[in-house]
């Protein structure tokens, strides 16, 4: 069997956190995130969606002190036996810092990540931020 290439275009980083997924339809959907990056996430659920799917995500993440909800939206790019990959593109700019931060208290090379979110922020077109972007 020939491994597949990794195409992604930013580093995914082992994490434990607990997500809903809400359809256009309104049905929510809990999994458990398992990786993450600044522009997908792992979701393990018993539940399947459908591919291409548009959706709401909500990440709760717990610390010490307190609990925070990440929000953003994104779609449905993978389905296998063991969960859903999900795309993200719609984040505001506070939670944007809110899944920065997530990232980097668990990623491997926080550096790496550093250099993704400056590459990130370079190649959004003058005058356009993640509000302006389609939203649900």
């Amino acid at each position: 069997m020939v491994g597949r290439v990794d195409q992604r275009k930013y580093a995914r980083s082992p994490i434990s956190l607990d997500v809903q997924v809400r359809l256009c339809t309104g049905v929510l959907v809990e999994g458990h995130a398992c990786n993450i990056s600044l522009n997908g996430l792992f979701l393990e659920t018993e539940r399947s969606l459908p591919l291409g799917c548009r959706v709401k995500i909500k990440m709760t993440v717990s610390n010490s002190a307190d609990k925070t909800d990440v929000a953003c939206t994104g779609v449905v790019s993978r389905v296998d036996n063991k969960g859903v990959a999900i795309a993200l593109d719609v984040l505001s700019d506070t939670n944007m810092a809110k899944l920065c931060q997530l990232i980097r208290e668990t990623a491997a090379d926080a550096v790496r990540m550093e250099d993704e979110r400056e590459r990130q922020i370079i190649s959004q077109p003058p005058g356009v931020s993640p509000e302006n972007k389609m939203r649900m």
